[in-house]
């Protein structure tokens, strides 16, 4: 209440148009995400121009809008190299991978979006530096990966599970306590994928791990 020419007046705050209300529900959804994935302030002010393009070719209309944001975030750290999984991210967001997975290729056919391919190298320094792993068995690590690399015994294969598979490997070479439930919380990637691609890097290894990785 305000007293305006000696009449007591009640003034109320102005309520966001109507057309607004959308716009300011997204702007915090992409906070919250990016908040809890923690990513910086420029991913955030990508996202929201690539939700107002996405919105602007009606492509927001039948399509739940955390759900455009979860894609969105997934585009920018793809385009930005930013190693974090769509596994990993569905994880910490708790939501279902699958119907993420489908509104991502969804935008990407509709905005003719081109994202990078990633390779197993951009995640090795970031799922290593979250196990404690020191530099030198980090590059450990990427060495296992160009061997394999070389051999084309990776291509095809999802380049965050051959990751984690090749820190693995080094753990288990130098002693190092960890298991394929704590690297699959890390890296996103299921523990099933792990093994199968450390089986995999074992054959292709030869049984000469210790020396490959040494050379």
């Amino acid at each position: 209440m305000e007293r305006i020419g000696g009449c007591r007046v009640e003034i109320k705050a102005a309520k966001p148009k109507e057309a607004e209300k959308p716009v300011l529900y997204v702007d915090k959804e992409i906070f919250r995400q990016a908040s809890l994935l923690d990513l910086d302030d420029s991913v955030m002010h990508e996202v929201h121009e690539m939700y107002s393009a996405v919105k602007a070719n009606g492509l927001t209309k039948y399509k739940q809008d955390d759900k455009i944001v979860t894609a969105l975030i997934y585009v920018v750290c793809r385009k930005e190299m930013i190693p974090l999984t769509l596994h990993k991210m569905c994880d910490v967001l708790r939501i279902d991978y699958r119907t993420i997975n489908k509104v991502y290729r969804y935008l990407l056919k509709r905005m003719a979006i081109h994202v990078p391919p990633t390779t197993p190298s951009e995640y090795v320094q970031k799922f290593g530096v979250e196990m404690q792993l020191s530099k030198k068995s980090i590059e450990k690590a990427e060495r296992i990966i160009e061997i394999a690399k070389r051999s084309g015994s990776i291509s095809g294969k999802g380049p965050a599970g051959v990751a984690a598979a090749s820190l693995f490997m080094v753990a288990e070479l130098e002693h190092i306590e960890t298991t394929p439930k704590e690297l699959a919380e890390i890296s996103g990637v299921t523990q099933v994928t792990i093994r199968n691609r450390c089986k995999e890097l074992e054959q292709q290894m030869n049984g000469r791990l210790r020396q490959l990785v040494a050379a």
